[in-house]
């Protein structure tokens, strides 16, 4: 009799480039995916270093936000623009507002892996 061979899990380290002065919280998000609406694989709280434990080989998208008023939501402007840091993997432009998660994707494979997040917020 055949089995399936087990898939193989393995940890995803955020590291945030800009030092956050409130609580992140980021989810991730298997693709393909066409936006973040959908239900992410884990979501994590933290501060400067998020973990996403035991995520199987495959392609994810990060999205991040510190919560600077402690209110557990990204707060948004009427025109949809965030009014906290945001951050997503492969740290893709927002010139354009904000990002696909396609446009934000990386590869995870079978050994723990680190993603580098810069935090960005609209210039006032």
């Amino acid at each position: 009799m055949l089995a399936a061979a087990p898939a193989l899990a393995a940890d995803l380290r955020l590291s945030l480039i800009g030092a956050p002065e409130g609580t992140v919280y980021a989810e991730l998000y298997a693709l393909p995916a066409e936006n973040w609406d959908g239900e992410p694989v884990q979501r994590q709280a933290g501060r400067e270093t998020l973990l996403f434990r035991d995520v199987p080989a495959g392609r994810y998208a990060v999205r991040l936000f510190v919560d600077l008023n402690e209110n557990r939501q990204l707060d948004l402007s009427r025109r949809g623009i965030p009014k906290e840091p945001v951050g997503f993997s492969a740290n893709p432009s927002l010139a354009e507002g904000l990002p696909t998660p396609e446009a934000a994707a990386f590869e995870h494979g079978e050994e723990d892996s680190l993603q580098l997040v810069r935090l960005r917020q609209e210039r006032r």
